[in-house]
């Protein structure tokens, strides 16, 4: 499945990282929700499921997401491994 997302940015700045790094998924049962301006960009080392708002989207290790400010995601992985993070 591919969803197509619609992100803009202002052109009167570079957008800023806040925090990047290398992370394990801990299946946590809660779900995160970024404020804005904040966006989360994830590439993945394991195969597992992303719940995004109530869609439900399966994703490989390599496969890259961004998860828009404001929406509600959690992430969950029969074999949790790390993923990339950029916010």
């Amino acid at each position: 499945m591919v969803l197509k997302m619609k992100l803009t940015c202002s052109l009167a700045g570079i957008p800023q990282i806040d925090r990047a790094g290398k992370y394990p998924l801990l299946n946590a049962d809660l779900d995160f929700i970024y404020q804005p301006p904040t966006h989360s960009l994830h590439l993945y080392g394991y195969d597992g499921t992303m719940k995004l708002n109530s869609q439900e989207i399966h994703f490989r290790a390599g496969d890259l997401t961004c998860e828009p400010t404001g929406n509600s995601y959690s992430i969950y992985a029969d074999q949790p491994g790390s993923h990339w993070c950029i916010h």
